[in-house]
């Protein structure tokens, strides 16, 4: 093959590389947890002088809750990789759930969480009320504690190998709207609360995959008397036992 072919080849090749995978492995979620070190009206980054600002949340749940994510993020992940090795690209390694549920240290020692962020580029968090009615313009401090459910977007993500960094298939854990059930105010460092047990009836509800955009988040419609709903139902209409 003539050199000028063969660097055309190459260019194509690194063209692809950073465009990544189309991923329709994507899931959605309604995530019940007490959010803890709420960042949600700034936005931060790391280091601070980074401008891909971002807000976040971690959340903490019951074990049943937990364990029902992590085998959504397993699935999404087990997925993806298999899109991307379809679509030619190289796969070293796939991530893991484990690998997103972090422990915390200090005064909360021993308690897992997940983390959840959303880029401040796509606009601020939208907020809903107990009720499934949203709070607009909603500014409060949120406290440790604070009980809420969480509309997840469980999205794959693809890097390539870059030096002795082999190329890997995983996913992020973006927000797309959030639930205040019970408001836990700020009242400033070293809160603390209990032991997470049970969220009486706050279950991990999944919607339908789907390959579209991320969805605009539609109302929460909590019931007293209802039960989670299935999967397979669509939108954020969870009719929660709260």
């Amino acid at each position: 093959m003539p050199q000028y072919y063969k660097e055309k080849k190459m260019r194509k090749n690194q063209d692809t590389e950073k465009k990544g995978p189309k991923f329709t492995a994507i899931d959605y979620l309604d995530y019940p947890c007490e959010l803890i070190y709420a960042k949600v009206h700034e936005p931060t980054a790391y280091p601070e002088n980074n401008p891909n600002k971002h807000f976040e949340v971690s959340m903490v749940s019951d074990e049943e809750n937990v364990e029902a994510l992590k085998e959504i993020i397993d699935e999404v992940i087990a997925l993806a990789t298999e899109e991307a090795i379809s679509q030619g690209y190289d796969v070293d390694e796939s991530g893991r759930s484990e690998d997103l549920l972090k422990t915390f240290k200090g005064d909360l020692e021993g308690q897992q969480y997940f983390k959840a962020k959303k880029s401040a580029n796509s606009g601020e968090i939208k907020f809903y009320d107990e009720n499934g009615e949203a709070m607009h313009g909603f500014k409060e401090l949120i406290g440790n504690g604070t009980k809420a459910v969480v509309s997840l977007v469980v999205s794959p993500y693809y890097m390539p190998a870059k030096g002795r960094v082999p190329a890997i298939v995983s996913v992020s854990l973006k927000i797309s709207a959030i639930q205040i059930v019970d408001l836990v105010r700020y009242a400033g460092s070293g809160a603390s609360f209990a032991k997470v047990d049970n969220f009486e009836g706050l279950k991990v509800r999944r919607h339908n995959k789907t390959t579209s955009k991320e969805q605009d988040a539609k109302s929460f419609v909590p019931a007293k008397d209802s039960k989670p709903s299935k999967a397979g139902s669509k939108g954020l209409g969870a009719k929660y036992n709260i």
